[in-house]
């Protein structure tokens, strides 16, 4: 459905610039200097044409910001991210523009986009959401990790808000000369770094979803935590009326549900030019007030001139309809289970549940895990991101396609509990005698502690997370825990 909305908006615009005149659409050619184009439709190919196709490590298919089944990735947070083959038209000189559709899930550093991706290393350009919500951009010269190596504009303030879908817009020209667009409206912010010119490695491929989280090498990664959907690369500068026509994330668009062969009576606006498209199953294409037989086309678009010459573009989205609903008293012939059963709460970050379709006659499924993803596989795995309580419904069509729906939950996803202590007296006692971090998730724990000087006395990974003192004194002592991308500090006193 997505991808058709997408070929009947680009094909409409010059549709309209053609049939109606309008300057507004003369100036909307998405395809023009389009370098790349992940719509994130059930595969992470590069709709443009030119090759550039995502692999992806981790991301799952998630709701799109239009409400698109399937339509978006969603990343973890933890591990997940996509690397995408490059080739010379994928390092291009600035100017370049960089759009997406962003939700984050949390305040931690969120990597949307970088064209030319290696670790410890800056290169190429990228949208980037810092800690806080702070929408970021720029380019980098080649060198290592830091503010030498390049050039950057940030929000200084946040600007994006948990849980709700943005569009983002990033246009770097030079040095001094960036701007970033946050739902069709550009935000203020602060130039930093004091890097050369725009530098690509031809080896290295393009990245979503992670990049460096310290300075320097050596340390762990920051991985994007939310959705991603509808992500563009140019090797221009975007119109502000590409800006505007992007950034309108709800056209006006009517719903009509149908089967095939239905016959509907279209209603477009007072107006005094009207433009249809497709013309596939229309009685006319240039009235206000066409039949359509409904066909496989799903979307019709109409270009529209109104009495002050001003133009629109509405939407009519045929949805298919259930053409043979339950008789009453009929058996529900849809079921599942699922594993980890009911009454067995689910701990963050691996919160993973896996269904089983155990419904009599299926032939399509259609499931809702209750916190805005679906799925159309028969036998789905789903993580969930956040606590909560969530009711799971499926959807079938039978045989003969009647649909059938069953409700079952709730599934209960906790926050792993987690204990740093802030002191022990390792005497032999068996009372406290190490430093150990109670935590019941599944990601790695890493510790370090410090002496008041500040030096490393005591360093543990996965298979090391507790220290019993060695042969340091009493005192207090600095520790810095790492869980994935969280990091917690403290103070912790040593007793003997």
């Amino acid at each position: 459905m997505k991808r058709n909305f997408f070929r009947a908006t680009q094909m409409l615009g010059v549709l309209l610039a053609l049939t109606i005149g309008s300057p507004v659409m003369a100036q909307i050619n998405l395809s023009n200097g389009l370098i790349a184009h992940y719509p994130f439709n059930n595969d992470a190919l590069d709709a443009s044409g030119n090759g550039h196709h995502g692999t992806l490590f981790g991301p799952v298919y998630a709701m799109g910001y239009d409400g698109t089944a399937n339509g978006a990735l969603s990343f973890d947070g933890t591990n997940d991210w996509i690397e995408y083959i490059s080739s010379p038209i994928f390092q291009p000189q600035l100017t370049t523009s960089i759009t997406a559709w962003v939700m984050i899930l949390d305040l931690d550093s969120n990597p949307v986009f970088f064209n030319n991706w290696e670790e410890d290393d800056y290169n190429g350009t990228w949208l980037h959401v810092l800690p806080g919500g702070m929408p970021t951009t720029g380019f980098a010269d080649g060198g290592a990790i830091g503010p030498s190596s390049r050039r950057s504009y940030s929000a200084t303030s946040q600007i994006l808000t948990l849980g709700e879908w943005h569009h983002l817009v990033a246009i770097v020209r030079g040095p001094l000369d960036m701007d970033i667009y946050v739902d069709g409206n550009q935000i203020c912010g602060n130039y930093s770094g004091n890097g050369g010119s725009i530098h690509h490695d031809p080896s290295l491929p393009g990245s979503s979803g992670l990049t460096d989280a310290f300075s320097q090498g050596g340390n762990p990664l920051n991985f994007f935590h939310g959705k991603i959907d509808e992500l563009r690369f140019y090797n221009r500068e975007l119109t502000a009326d590409e800006i505007k026509f992007l950034s309108e994330s709800a056209p006006d668009t009517l719903y009509f549900k149908a089967c095939e062969g239905d016959v509907l009576d279209l209603q477009g606006p007072p107006g005094i030019q009207y433009s249809w498209f497709p013309h596939t199953g229309l009685s006319c294409t240039n009235c206000q007030f066409p039949q359509l037989t409904v066909g496989d086309d799903t979307l019709y678009a109409l270009g529209l001139m109104d009495t002050l010459g001003c133009s629109s573009i509405h939407f009519f989205v045929i949805q298919d309809d259930s053409c043979c609903e339950m008789q009453e008293g009929a058996p529900n012939r849809a079921d599942f289970d699922f594993v980890p059963s009911q009454g067995f709460p689910l701990k963050l970050p691996m919160a993973e549940v896996n269904f089983e379709d155990l419904s009599d006659g299926a032939v399509s499924w259609s499931w809702d895990f209750g916190d805005g993803n679906v799925s159309n596989q028969k036998h789905p795995s789903h993580v969930y991101s956040n606590p909560g309580m969530y009711w799971v419904s499926l959807t079938i069509r039978d045989e003969v396609g009647c649909k059938h729906t069953i409700t079952k939950g709730p599934i209960q996803v906790l926050q792993p509990n987690l204990f740093i202590p802030n002191v022990f007296s390792p005497n032999g006692d068996g009372i406290n005698d190490v430093f150990k971090v109670e935590y019941e998730g599944n990601e790695p724990v890493y510790i370090e502690i410090f002496d008041r000087w500040g030096l490393i006395v005591f360093r543990g990974g996965a298979s090391q997370e507790t220290w019993d003192g060695g042969d340091q004194p009493e005192g207090v002592y600095f520790y810095i825990v790492r869980i994935g991308n969280d990091i917690y500090r403290g103070d912790l006193t040593l007793l003997r």
